[in-house]
C-alpha cells in the first residue's frame, strides 16, 4: 500500500477532515501509514459527526460513523420489537423469572415441623403456580416452534 491518499482513494479523501487534523492534507496522507489516527467526518449530510480511525480501518470497512452506527442499531432494535416472535420470547422471559422467584420461595421456606403444616398449604400453592407456568410456558414455546418452521 504505498501512494497518497487524494490520488490512491479519492472517495476516501473527500471524508477527510482538513481542520481538524492540522496542517496536514489528504496529499500530504500516505497510505501505508496504517497505525495513525486521522479525523474523519461522516459523508451522511445529516449526520456531520466526526471521529478517528486509521487509514487501514477505513479501508477495511471496521469503521463507520459511530453516530450513524448507533442509529443503525436503534433501528434494528425497533424493528426486531415489532416481530411477533420477539414479544413471545419476551413472555417466555417472563415466565421464566416467575417460575424461578417460586421455586426460588420453596427453597428458601423454613421446612421445620411445627411450620411444615402451617405452610403447607402456600407451599402447595406456590407448586401449583409454578406448573400452571410450566404448562404456559409449553404452549408458548410449541407456539415459537410452529412459527419458525413455517418462516424457513
Amino acid at each position: 500500500m504505498k501512494g497518497k491518499l487524494n490520488r490512491k482513494y479519492p472517495q476516501l479523501a473527500k471524508e477527510f477532515h482538513i481542520s481538524l487534523n492540522g496542517d496536514i492534507k489528504p496529499k500530504d496522507v500516505d497510505v501505508s501509514q496504517v497505525k495513525k489516527y486521522y479525523w474523519w467526518k461522516c459523508p451522511k449530510k445529516n449526520c456531520k459527526a466526526d471521529y478517528k480511525a486509521t487509514i487501514r480501518q477505513r479501508l477495511s470497512g471496521d469503521i463507520f460513523c459511530p453516530i450513524c452506527k448507533e442509529r443503525a442499531v436503534r433501528r434494528q432494535i425497533n424493528e426486531a420489537k415489532k416481530d411477533p416472535l420477539f414479544q413471545q420470547w419476551l413472555e417466555l422471559e417472563t415466565l421464566f423469572g416467575e417460575i424461578d422467584e417460586h421455586i426460588g420461595e420453596l427453597l428458601n421456606e423454613d421446612n421445620s415441623k411445627t411450620k411444615k403444616l402451617k405452610h403447607g398449604l402456600k407451599s402447595w400453592r406456590k407448586i401449583d403456580t409454578i406448573e400452571k407456568s410450566l404448562k404456559q410456558f409449553r404452549k408458548i414455546s410449541v407456539q415459537v416452534e410452529t412459527k419458525g418452521k413455517e418462516k424457513t
